[in-house]
């Protein structure tokens, strides 16, 4: 039994270094945590992150727009960059940007009448209000929100609310096909009617491939690759994560969204949003790439590590494992009422008391439009 022992730890030492030289260093965060996110709550820290809003302002910060945008009349045109582009030393840009011709908009763009009927039909949906003040949140931080439900329709919604990820509407015919080869994961739908600008959403990103698709209003959208999360850190939440800030030397990209707008990016790529006031209405198509998911898991797992472990939220591996031993002990009724044991009021609870002014936020928004044409 000793030596049967030995020869274990033998062969577990010896697949341990085996892995650990087959590992691709990207030279960024830690070896075992490429960037380095964790479920550790955000500090506020309301001065570093108005650091931030003024060196983008001044310049101090390189920032560059995506240039002009392609123009598409098919959805199989729309391709999705591979899901390692900004890792390492990889400098490609990640963010694929379209213009809809008019045939195309009216195959993929609901009219308002159609999105109401959809809205009006569903028994509730979710909404967020924003408390974050008039002009919404620094680009870094938290940001103060309420989350409730209502019925009704669009005209209901509180003139500070906007949907929350709702992924009832049905997406239409032009993408089934395509949706189904990408594996399409989920639909975020995004509505708002602000009286005002405002700053929406503070830095973040989500571990899937994205495509947005803007049918009414505009938006200004900056990214930046995965690996500017590094420096800092990120919080991971709900397949998500927030930046705990930007690394100062990584270029950041803008690029300005409307009505009959297309943009696709890759995992993890950070973006802030700024949104004009008036009608918008968007939907963001949340996907998996092609393959068999059990292989693509090992190959993130592979690359990202315990990034990847992070990302991915608590209540999933417990709900599987409890799904897995029910189906073994052959019970008919799975319990999938995990609560995920993470309140994330660090992230959007009322007592955060990050806050943008109108200056800074003109500043910003006088930034993007230097370097990238409005849409």
């Amino acid at each position: 039994m000793a030596i049967l022992c030995t020869y274990c730890s033998f062969f577990v030492l010896l697949i341990s270094i085996i892995f650990y030289f087959l590992l691709p260093d990207h030279g960024h965060g830690s070896f075992l945590n490429p960037l380095n996110a964790t479920r550790k709550r955000i500090d506020h820290e309301p001065e570093k992150w108005k650091n931030y809003t003024k060196d983008f302002i001044n310049g101090k910060i390189e920032v560059v727009g995506v240039g002009e945008p392609k123009i598409v009349n098919t959805f199989d045109d729309v391709k999705v960059q591979p899901s390692y582009v900004g890792w390492g030393e990889d400098n490609t840009l990640g963010i694929n940007y379209y213009k809809m011709t008019d045939e195309l908009y009216e195959k993929l763009c609901p009219s308002w009448e159609s999105l109401s009927e959809q809205l009006k039909k569903q028994e509730f949906f979710d909404v967020t209000i924003h408390r974050s003040g008039i002009y919404g949140s620094q680009p870094f931080g938290c940001s103060a929100s309420e989350r409730t439900k209502m019925n009704g329709t669009f005209s209901d919604i509180d003139e500070l609310g906007s949907l929350y990820f709702n992924s009832k509407f049905l997406a239409p015919d032009e993408l089934s096909a395509k949706m189904k080869k990408w594996n399409q994961a989920y639909v975020s739908s995004f509505y708002s009617n602000f009286k005002n600008q405002r700053l929406t959403s503070p830095a973040h990103n989500a571990m899937v491939p994205s495509v947005a698709i803007t049918c009414s209003g505009n938006k200004s959208w900056i990214f930046a690759r995965p690996r500017s999360i590094a420096k800092y850190g990120a919080r991971t939440f709900q397949g998500a994560s927030f930046m705990r800030g930007m690394d100062e030397n990584e270029e950041q990209f803008v690029v300005h969204t409307g009505p009959g707008s297309i943009i696709t990016f890759p995992p993890y790529w950070v973006h802030w949003v700024i949104t004009n006031p008036g009608l918008s209405f968007m939907y963001t198509l949340r996907l998996k790439y092609p393959g068999n998911m059990f292989f693509i898991f090992l190959k993130r797992l592979f690359v990202e590590r315990l990034t990847v472990f992070y990302m991915i939220p608590e209540w999933y591996f417990r709900e599987a494992l409890q799904s897995t031993f029910n189906r073994i002990l052959g019970y008919q009724k799975l319990d999938s009422s995990f609560e995920t044991g993470d309140d994330a009021t660090d992230i959007h609870g009322f007592d955060c008391a990050n806050r943008i002014t109108k200056e800074e936020l003109d500043g910003l928004y006088t930034k993007c439009k230097s370097v990238q044409k409005e849409y």
